[in-house]
Parts: structure tokens; C-alpha cells; sequence
């Protein structure tokens, strides 16, 4: 699985602040493309991490991240996130490749192709460009859902979000394995 996006960004704020910063590029933005990953190539193993030469003025931490990982079931990932390096166009691709073809997936959801013995390019309805609208309603229906159970006197868990407090702790713990491949300069282990 692969995934790539980029784009020239200017920043300033607390972007540019390393105290209040958290991290660089991978944390600040990559983590959502980690989840991506995560999300096409399964549960990580293994993970190597560089970083690629700074070409943001005035980001202290990283701008441009190249990652390598292993997921279970011998999945090879790739995950390359930067601020600095310019993007190919406005569209943008991620892929899950297979002995039967590949498939690519436009980063924002519009449209998916596969390659392989049958061509085929699928469009999909058009949606909010961010996912804003839809993450708002999802959280909407969770609370009403929970709101219902409490006042029907029921402790319900069975109404949970699309993406859990799990999904976030796994893409952290990807992200911080990320850093400390940095540091390191090895393979990090999960």
C-alpha cells in the first residue's frame, strides 16, 4: 500500500514554534495519511522512518517524511507526507496493489481506478472536499444515539463512532514509532 501527498505550504503561528509545535509535518498533518495507511495495509509490525532535507523557511521540525512498514499479513507499506516538496497537480493518488492489479485512490475521495486485466475508473458521489460535513454527522448520530440509551435508562455501548479513540491511539503509536525511527536511525518494532 502507498501512500504520497505533498504540497508547497507556507506557515507561520505556532507552526513555526517547536515548544508548542507537538511535532513536525507527520504529527501535524501525516498522521491523518497514516491513518489512510493503516486503514489500506492492516495492523503495523514494523516501522523505518527518514526525514527528508528541510525546505520549509521557519518550520523547526520536519517538513518532509519518507516511511517504510511492515504490516501483518506481509503487507509492505509506504507513507511520504511533506510541506516541501511540490505536489504533481491537484490530484493526488494512494494505492493497494495486489498479483491481480492495482488499485488507486484519488486522496480526496473522488474517484478510484483500476488497473489490472479489466481497466475500469469508478466515480464516486461527490461529497464534502474535507469530510467535514460527514465526520460532524457521524459524531451527531453517535450522541443522539447515547442520549436515547441514557434516557430510556439503558447503559448502551453498542453505538460507537466510525473511527474509535482506538483508530487514534494506532496512528499515534505509528506516528511516535515514526520519531523514534528518526532518532534512532532503525527499524522500530510495534
Amino acid at each position: 500500500a502507498r501512500v504520497k501527498i505533498s504540497g508547497l505550504s507556507k506557515h507561520g503561528g505556532w507552526r513555526t514554534d517547536v515548544e508548542r509545535m507537538g511535532g513536525g509535518a507527520l504529527l501535524d498533518g501525516g498522521i491523518h495519511w497514516v491513518d489512510t495507511l493503516l486503514c489500506l495495509a492492516g495492523a503495523v509490525k514494523k516501522v523505518y522512518a527518514v526525514r527528508g532535507p528541510k525546505t520549509c523557511e521557519g518550520v523547526p521540525l520536519e517538513d518532509t517524511v519518507h516511511i517504510i512498514s511492515e504490516h501483518e499479513g506481509g503487507v509492505i507499506g509506504e507513507l511520504t507526507h511533506s510541506w516541501g516538496i511540490p505536489a504533481p497537480g491537484k490530484v493526488q493518488f494512494s494505492s493497494v496493489s495486489g498479483t491481480e492489479g492495482t488499485l488507486y485512490i484519488e486522496n480526496h475521495g473522488y474517484f478510484l481506478y483500476l488497473a489490472g486485466k479489466k481497466r475500469r475508473i469508478h466515480l464516486l458521489p461527490l461529497r464534502d472536499w474535507a469530510g467535514f460535513t460527514a465526520m460532524h454527522a457521524e459524531f451527531l448520530r453517535v450522541v443522539r444515539a447515547r442520549q436515547s440509551a441514557m434516557s430510556a435508562g439503558e447503559v448502551s455501548t453498542a453505538e460507537t463512532a466510525n473511527v474509535s479513540g482506538a483508530n487514534g491511539r494506532r496512528a499515534l503509536a505509528f506516528v511516535l514509532a515514526a520519531y523514534r525511527s528518526f532518532r534512532e536511525g532503525r527499524a522500530v518494532e510495534l
